[in-house]
């Protein structure tokens, strides 16, 4: 198989596109994996290349975790995953966070901004603890941390890659 269009801002480009059209839009279907209960996934596609956003919680506790993948034509290119916990009070805020790094198109981690705050929660704060080894989208690793008050409430840990 001749690769051609595979370059690393390539595929950095299709995460923007498929983060932009899929969550960071507000307005996605997401869809069930019959193969992983309680998994739910966004896809994306553009051209010779295809992402799946997947992600999960439980109705046990608090916590959730996610992967994504970039495929390019059947190869695994690029991946990222997360895990932790989140108060289900302060999701709505997260989401804020995350999407604000998406408009901009700022990477950081796959995450949000290094910080964020929101006049409709004053008592929230968004830290994102990028590694300073580990700043560039083909090896990224950090943690995320959404504090009340100034006391932690909830983080994400995160890693990814390029595979190529």
């Amino acid at each position: 198989m001749e690769i051609i269009d595979l370059t690393h801002q390539n595929i950095e480009d299709i995460f923007w596109q498929a983060v932009c059209q899929g969550w960071g839009s507000g307005d996605v279907e997401k869809q069930q994996i019959p193969a992983l209960p309680r998994y739910k996934t966004i896809p994306f596609g553009s051209g010779r290349f295809s992402v799946l956003d997947n992600y999960c919680t439980t109705p046990l506790n608090d916590k959730s975790a996610g992967f994504m993948t970039i495929w390019f034509e059947d190869i695994p290119v690029w991946t990222m995953s997360y895990g932790g916990r989140y108060p289900k009070r302060v999701i709505p805020f997260l989401k804020l966070a995350l999407q604000s790094a998406i408009v901009r198109r700022d990477f950081v981690g796959c995450r949000g901004p290094f910080h964020f705050t929101h006049k409709d929660y004053p008592n929230l704060s968004y830290i994102n603890n990028l590694s300073d080894h580990k700043r560039k989208f083909s090896n990224f690793s950090g943690q995320e941390i959404i504090c009340e008050n100034g006391l932690g409430v909830g983080y994400h840990d995160y890693w990814g890659m390029s595979l190529v």
